[in-house]
This record gives structure tokens, C-alpha cells and sequence, in this order.
């Protein structure tokens, strides 16, 4: 695992030195296709593959939604926010064996919907054409976040408390990139939604040598 934890390291280094270069896009299919090896090698040293198989299409479509957004083009951002969703919606269907939906699951969604209809009624940012494909990733997103947190009070492992982490720092990595995108084009404020992005997902792969 430290070996393969270098190598992350690494190509995040590079996909920060290429982020205003043509290799930008390959840098960053790198360090995605990365986070999904790890998990890999994790569940087959582990002996954990049908676990595997029930987060794979999840951890595929977050690779797939942070390859698109690298194409920067007009439709990138929708497809990326429906690849994510369809990756918070295979992670749900994967929690849900392990907690069973109620109101408390709704937590976070609700207080992420309404300060998303809130954000967006005041014009604080201007999603466009983005405003109901991200208010629907938005609630599908806190309702994730939440069940992790539930999932991990029922089963206090550190397998799931990867999960969780790996979650709540997904959600975290969101709410700044959407400073970054809608509002301030500040370098900083991109290179801490890409650590706390990565941060996470490398939660969520690492998770697998807990099993």
C-alpha cells in the first residue's frame, strides 16, 4: 500500500504541475485510473472481490465524471455532474444493505437542498442551465454523506470509517469547487478542491486493506 500510496502522491504532483498544459487530461485520467488500481489491489489482497463488485461501478463513474471535467468543454460539467450522480446512487445502493432508509437519512440532503435553493434564489451563484442536474446532485450527494455516517454508527469499522471519511471529504471538495467554478477563479481555492477531492477518494480506495 505504501508503494502504490507514492505513486499517488506522484501523479497528483504532476497533474498539479500540468494543470495549464496539454497534458493536463492525461494526468489527470492518471491519477483517476490510480484510485481505482488501489481499490483493486486492496480487495484482491484482502480477498474481498464481491465487495469490490458492488463499489466498483461507483468508484468507475467518479473516474469517469473527473475525466470528462478535464475535457473543459461546454457540455463537460453536466455530464460530469450526472456521472457523479449515477456514482453517489451505486454507492447508496451499496450502503443500503448495511442501513435501512429513514428520515435520518434525509438529513443532509434536506439542509444541502435548501441551502442550494437558497444560494441560487439569492444569486449568489448563477448555476445557468446546471441549476436542477446540480440541485439533484446536491441532494443525492448529501444523502450519501449521511448514510455513511449512519452506516459507520451501526458498523463502527475502519473499513467504513474509510468510507465515511472518504465521503464527507467528497463533500467538502464539492462545496469549494463550486466557489471555484461559479464564483472565484482563485488557483488556491482550485488546488484545494483537487487535494480534498483526491484526499477522498483515495478514502474510499484504502478502505479495502481494512476489510
Amino acid at each position: 500500500m505504501l508503494i502504490m500510496t507514492i505513486v499517488y502522491l506522484i501523479l497528483l504532483l504532476l497533474l498539479a504541475l500540468s494543470a495549464r498544459t496539454k497534458y493536463y487530461l492525461y494526468a489527470k485520467t492518471a491519477s483517476s485510473l490510480c484510485f481505482v488500481v488501489i481499490a483493486i489491489v486492496g480487495a484482491i489482497s484482502r480477498h474481498a472481490m464481491y465487495t469490490l463488485l458492488l463499489m466498483l461501478p461507483g468508484l468507475l463513474a467518479f473516474m469517469l465524471g473527473d475525466i470528462i471535467l478535464a475535457f473543459k468543454s461546454k457540455h463537460s460539467l453536466l455530464l460530469g455532474i450526472i456521472a457523479f450522480s449515477i456514482g453517489d446512487l451505486a454507492f447508496l445502493h451499496f450502503l443500503a444493505d448495511y442501513h435501512d432508509f429513514g428520515l435520518s437519512s434525509l438529513l443532509l440532503s434536506v439542509i444541502a437542498l435548501i441551502s442550494y435553493v437558497f444560494i441560487a434564489k439569492k444569486g449568489i451563484i448563477d448555476f445557468g442551465e446546471l441549476l436542477i442536474p446540480a440541485g439533484v446532485y446536491a441532494f443525492l450527494e448529501g444523502l450519501v454523506v449521511m448514510k455513511s455516517i449512519l452506516v459507520y454508527r451501526v458498523v463502527p469499522t475502519r473499513f467504513f470509517l474509510f468510507i465515511m471519511i472518504g465521503m464527507i471529504l467528497y463533500l467538502i471538495s464539492d462545496l469549494v469547487l463550486m466557489v471555484f467554478k461559479f464564483k472565484k477563479k482563485s488557483l488556491a481555492i482550485g488546488a484545494a478542491a483537487l487535494a480534498l477531492y483526491y484526499g477522498g477518494l483515495y478514502c474510499l480506495a484504502i478502505c479495502f486493506f481494512f476489510i
